[in-house]
């Protein structure tokens, strides 16, 4: 029995550890991802360089909040120093409007009341060239007024010169040097013995600066309603801008 012929002969076992094991001809299985990290173990990133937690060593959740606190922090500061320079230039600008609405206010007040003088004045005029008053009457009673529209009118052109409105001062500095020199040579008042004489020249004269006052106040009304329509304008935007930030 010992010499039997045996199919499969006897192999070393060390032998047959080395050889190599047949492998299939099918491709290999690509390894499977590996799983990803929660929140809490996040990469470290050290002086020695960036360090792969595992399970014990998590990255802290308070140091994470503090860095979006100071981002949110600083977001919070930049948006209030904006909102601070558009209040301070907004309130700039709320300021040279208004100074500007209450020279226009002054304006159309002044326009108003020299209108009134000079009118006053005509009406003077025509009662004592329909011998309705006599001519002491007329006279007295238009020299009250005289120096009161030539000091309206000469503060009127001035505060167009302080606040810069080149136009109006322009159109009114003619009228105040012809004012200043009547009153220089002494001929701002109507003289009581040549009233009748000069009657109708000082109505002509009165009726030009009637139809100048006219002019005037349509100026000054356009100015006066554009400058508080801007204003509300630009506070009703500013009110908008804000509640949208």
């Amino acid at each position: 029995m010992a010499d039997t012929f045996s199919l499969y002969p006897l192999t070393d076992s060390s032998h047959a550890s080395t050889q190599p094991r047949p492998t299939c001809s099918s491709p290999r299985r690509a390894a499977a991802p590996p799983l990803p990290l929660p929140a809490a173990t996040a990469p470290i990133v050290t002086a020695r360089g960036t360090e792969q937690p595992g399970w014990s060593r998590a990255l802290p959740l308070r140091s994470a909040t503090k860095k979006q606190r100071g981002r949110r922090g600083r977001q919070l500061s930049w948006i209030d120093c904006s909102r601070a320079d558009e209040a301070e230039d907004y309130s700039s600008r709320a300021a040279a409007m208004s100074v500007e609405l209450i020279m226009w206010l002054f304006s159309f007040a002044s326009v108003m009341v020299l209108i009134g003088l000079t009118a006053y004045q005509l009406i003077c005029l025509s009662d004592l060239e329909y011998d309705y008053i006599n001519p002491y009457d007329s006279s007295s009673r238009i020299n009250a007024v005289v120096l009161i529209e030539y000091l309206l009118q000469a503060a009127l052109c001035a505060s167009f010169l302080l606040t810069l409105h080149w136009f109006p001062f322009l159109v009114m500095a003619p009228v105040t040097y012809y004012h200043v020199k009547l009153f220089m040579a002494r001929k701002h008042l109507v003289d009581v013995t040549e009233i009748f004489r000069q009657l109708n020249g000082e109505k002509k004269y009165r009726m030009i600066k009637l139809a100048f006052y006219f002019c005037l106040f349509i100026i000054t009304i356009y100015r006066l309603v554009m400058s508080a329509v801007m204003l509300f304008i630009d506070e009703d935007v500013y009110l908008v801008e804000t509640r949208t930030i």
